[in-house]
């Protein structure tokens, strides 16, 4: 056992000043080469964008601190990186089929307060994770969603109805341990109303006495009591 080893093993004191300059220099270069990717390449990444950040990740990372790795050729990569980034970007200006395949299109998840079954599928979104979503946007209530729609960067753009209510699925019931009360299929119903599935948020009317069954549009077994968003103003 040797902490000697374990920690510096045989490397040379001077070679980790050589990593200290390595690092520094590449850091500045790769700060400058992000300043001339422009602001768009700082915000919210397209698939693209991912695409570069990880590359120029991987070009930075070999000569940082290995000895045989010249820094000449990892700047020539980043330098290639820029250029193929700028040249789709003008692409994708200039030619709507380009920026399509380059960066992807926004799917639309709900319309009208309504779920879209297919775009969740294509977009492998599932249901939780669309509740997450509409959560972190501040949505109480999925029946007072006009319309949202999945960003080609991840994000969810979510337009509210401007007034009136609406009963739907309160969203906190898909969160563990939330305490809502739910009804399986095959329990008598104690209170007519209506009630709202967990797995896709449709809503359905149940009178007293009959029987929950199962989701007729996912086929969950699961009910929640639905309440009324009350969209703001």
């Amino acid at each position: 056992f040797s902490i000697k080893n374990w920690t510096v093993g045989d490397t040379p004191a001077v070679f980790f000043l050589e990593v200290v300059i390595r690092t520094t220099l590449l850091y500045l270069f790769a700060l400058l080469l992000v300043r001339i990717l422009g602001k768009r390449g700082l915000g919210q990444l397209s698939p693209y964008e991912f695409v570069v950040l990880i590359a120029m990740g991987s070009a930075l990372g070999d000569p940082m601190f290995y000895p045989d790795v010249a820094l000449l050729p990892p700047m020539l990569v980043l330098v290639t990186i820029v250029i193929l980034h700028r040249s789709v970007s003008l692409a994708t200006q200039r030619h709507k089929r380009v920026e399509i395949f380059v960066e992807g299109e926004a799917a639309v998840l709900i319309d009208d307060g309504k779920v879209i079954e297919e775009a969740m599928d294509s977009e492998v979104v599932s249901f939780d994770e669309l509740g997450m979503l509409l959560r972190q946007n501040g949505i109480e209530n999925l029946a007072s969603v006009r319309f949202a729609a999945l960003e080609p960067s991840g994000k969810l753009s979510v337009f509210r109805y401007s007034a009136g209510d609406r009963m739907g699925l309160p969203l906190e019931s898909l969160l563990p341990k939330s305490g809502v009360a739910r009804f399986v299929a095959g329990a008598r119903v104690g209170t007519s109303g209506d009630y709202a599935c967990p797995g896709c948020g449709k809503v359905k009317t149940f009178p007293a006495e009959q029987l929950f069954i199962d989701c007729p549009n996912c086929h969950n077994q699961e009910w929640v009591a639905a309440r009324k968003a009350v969209s703001r103003r």
